[in-house]
């Protein structure tokens, strides 16, 4: 019976038709590069090991941020903005709490990097979601920076 929904469910998906907006020469040389994609995922892995909750949270955020993607207007995306809309929010509910510890975190160390590299919020949270990935267990995902916020 699952087998029969989930085919027919799959039938059904249409494109998306998102536009993800990267430009890695903003970085720089590879070495600036891996050493800001390096501090980012530190402090996001710090984050975690400090408080284990964070790590669905960083997921969470990661694809929320890629599903805003609306067609219609070629508005939103993986373009940071989740981000600013989760530390705005006047929800105090204890997930939200977790959602703004985290958007924190990617924000406090955008600004730390910002001295040695143009890292963006959007990749920020692209890297939150492959450190979240990789502190469970998962693989070492390898994410592609140069996102514009």
């Amino acid at each position: 019976i699952f087998a029969g929904i989930f085919t027919s469910s799959l039938s059904k998906v249409e494109e998306s038709g998102a536009v993800v907006y990267l430009d890695p020469a903003m970085y720089g040389d590879q070495e600036t590069r891996l050493s800001a994609v390096d501090s980012l995922k530190e402090a996001i892995r710090r984050s975690i090991l400090q408080n284990p909750q964070l790590a669905p949270i960083y997921y969470s955020m990661a694809v929320l941020e890629g599903l805003s993607y609306d067609p219609k207007s070629g508005d939103y995306g993986p373009d940071g903005r989740i981000v600013f809309a989760i530390l705005e929010s006047k929800d105090d509910s204890e997930y939200m709490k977790l959602m703004k510890e985290a958007a924190k975190t990617i924000v406090e160390s955008k600004k730390s990097l910002k001295k040695l590299t143009s890292i963006t919020i959007a990749d920020g949270v692209a890297l939150g979601g492959s450190g979240a990935i990789e502190s469970v267990g998962g693989p070492n995902l390898s994410i592609q920076v140069g996102r514009t916020d």
